[in-house]
């Protein structure tokens, strides 16, 4: 179970959203969301987690934020001795709603289905390196290829 006392004490004062982000990212994989939340690879890891609070409001009984987390995955291979892939990592991202309780502190964390438009829109806004570095290999695809950017020869 988990329970997330440090925020509920917070409520109402200006370090809430701040204590609430550390108590999300010390929950960890094991009880997030992040295996199911993944878009890109196979399996989430949650050495690089990093939370972003998008909304949060007071219901009948308890606190209700809306959390977008980023963290990174990757994509599993077989690890043998003669296998030539490499483990890289992907970023990935998933918005998660957790309702905690006024009284006992303990929270429910839901997955929430976002459009895929929205996350790689936000993806590119926070991590304009990579968009970079992706357009960047398009243009060297094509300059092997021999066809321009347009795929004008």
């Amino acid at each position: 179970m988990i329970r997330q006392t440090k925020t509920l004490n917070a409520w109402g004062t200006p370090d809430f959203e701040d204590i609430l982000k550390q108590e999300i990212a010390q929950i960890g994989a094991e009880q997030l969301p992040l295996q199911q939340g993944l878009s890109t690879s196979s399996y989430a890891i949650d050495n690089k987690l990093s939370v972003m609070i998008l909304n949060v409001s007071e219901e009948a009984g308890f606190i209700r934020a809306k959390a977008g987390i980023f963290y990174t995955g990757i994509i599993a291979s077989c690890s043998c001795a003669d296998d030539p892939t490499p483990i890289n990592e992907h970023n990935e991202y998933c918005v998660v709603q957790l309702d905690i309780d006024k009284i006992t502190a303990e929270t429910t964390v839901t997955l929430l289905a976002e459009l895929k438009k929205h996350h790689r829109e936000t993806v590119i806004h926070l991590n304009p390196l990579v968009f970079v570095i992706g357009m960047a290999h398009v243009a060297a695809t094509d300059a092997r290829s021999g066809y321009g950017p347009l795929g004008i020869q």
